[in-house]
């Protein structure tokens, strides 16, 4: 082989190796680069007398002609070319949550089927008990959905979602954040990512925010407004989201009101907690 021809392997060897070296620093620091999400249904039904559609049933129909449970689930499956190890490890985890209990509150009527190991053995379950329950003259129903909320270059935030109704006195929900590091792809706490004893600052951000929300004045005493914390002072609860606009927080029904309040959500802007982002956090990015 000529001179001119080995320099030239040599250089397209070396081009080869930056190249893949490069894509591997990329990865490290954006593991969830070319991450991609498809929606995903899943759905089944059980009963003595199951229409095909709700809207169906519901038509001029006795509730005796229309005894029937039905669970549904939605979820976004990940995809990846470049980390497919990380879009398989993301839905080994969106699977679980969405097996798991949703909200652990007093509206949590669906007992949590530890058993279930799969989506249709979960709705198999629910029809079961359904289908045991004596005095079922109602409809029973139950969707759960994971949404994507939003994603950094290593950070990646989801809503577990919850509705249904299962005989109570009332349709049950309730709705669960969690925050995935792509690196590790583990659930995020806040101590990871403000700096040390935030807490204090950040709750009194938060306090802003939820009066502003539920229309309370400062002064306005929160017991007397149907709120339940701790001592009468307002906390944030660990049910949070990174988004693009600043962190969220959810509160479920009966977290810290009753059930007719209904849920809280408040969002807290960046800028108003840039002192409490953690210089060499995960979050660091968002505070500039």
């Amino acid at each position: 082989m000529r001179t001119a021809d080995l320099k030239a392997l040599a250089l397209f060897c070396m081009i080869v190796l930056l190249t893949a070296c490069s894509q591997a620093e990329d990865l490290v620091n954006n593991p969830g680069a070319d991450l991609r999400f498809t929606v995903k249904e899943f759905k089944k039904q059980g009963g003595k007398n199951c229409k095909d559609e709700p809207a169906e049933a519901a038509k001029d129909a006795l509730p005796s002609d229309n005894l029937c449970a039905r669970v549904k689930f939605i979820y976004p499956e990940a995809s990846s070319a470049l980390n497919p190890k990380l879009a398989t490890q993301l839905n080994t985890y969106i699977l679980t949550q969405l097996l798991d209990q949703i909200d652990d509150g007093e509206d949590a009527e669906v007992e949590n089927a530890t058993s279930a190991k799969t989506l249709e053995q979960f709705a198999d379950q629910f029809i079961q008990e359904y289908q045991q329950e004596p005095n079922n003259f109602s409809n029973w129903e139950l969707e759960r959905s994971a949404t994507v909320i939003y994603k950094t270059k290593t950070l990646l935030s989801l809503s577990f979602d919850e509705y249904g109704f299962a005989g109570g006195a009332h349709p049950f929900n309730g709705s669960r954040y969690t925050v995935i590091n792509l690196k590790t792809v583990q659930p995020v706490q806040l101590m990871e990512l403000l700096t040390a004893n935030f807490e204090s600052a950040l709750n009194v951000e938060g306090e802003k925010v939820f009066r502003e929300v539920r229309d309370l004045a400062d002064t306005d005493d929160l017991e007397e407004k149907g709120f339940s914390f701790e001592n009468n002072v307002f906390r944030l609860n660990n049910n949070f989201a990174v988004t693009e606009e600043g962190l969220r927080f959810f509160f479920n029904s009966y977290e810290i009101a009753p059930y007719a309040v209904g849920p809280t959500e408040i969002n807290i802007p960046y800028d108003n907690i840039k002192a409490l982002i953690h210089p060499q956090g995960e979050l660091a990015e968002m505070a500039h």
